[in-house]
């Protein structure tokens, strides 16, 4: 019976472990778009979901104006943080509006990185929103 291993043993895996590691980035960055994308997608739902019930709570408008250029998203007078490097939001061309009785305007906004897309829909009749994952636009 013997111990250990041998020096071949020692170098395949070696030679495997560096294989893995060499393959590794690219997916690792691939997957890091998607997760970036992915946490935007649900920050908006969050932000449009509150102006829903802010208008609701407050009885009045909610206004959430979208900001391709600037890369931000602004519900009423308050600023979201800027969107990570990489990743792009495409919105409705007007500002989508929140009233006390639970309707909204509508509209969709789309968040992508990569290949990787996120789509964000706020119901026209009931204000709720909805966020799905879908194939980039």
């Amino acid at each position: 019976m013997r111990n250990g291993f041998t020096l071949l043993e020692l170098l395949v895996v070696l030679t495997v472990v560096g294989l893995l590691a060499a393959l590794a980035p690219p997916y690792l960055g691939k997957a890091l778009l998607h997760f970036r994308a992915e946490g935007v997608a649900d920050d908006l739902s969050a932000a449009l979901m509150q102006a829903h019930d802010l208008a609701m709570a407050r009885n009045r408008i909610v206004r959430v104006a979208i900001d391709e250029t600037r890369r931000h998203w602004r519900v009423d007078n308050s600023y979201s943080d800027r969107l990570p490097e990489g990743v792009a939001i495409a919105g409705p061309q007007a500002d989508i509006l929140f009233y006390p009785d639970g309707s909204s305007t509508g509209g969709q906004v789309v968040v992508s990185a990569g290949d990787e897309a996120w789509s964000v829909a706020v119901e026209l009749l009931t204000g709720g929103v909805r966020r799905r994952h879908a194939s980039a636009y």
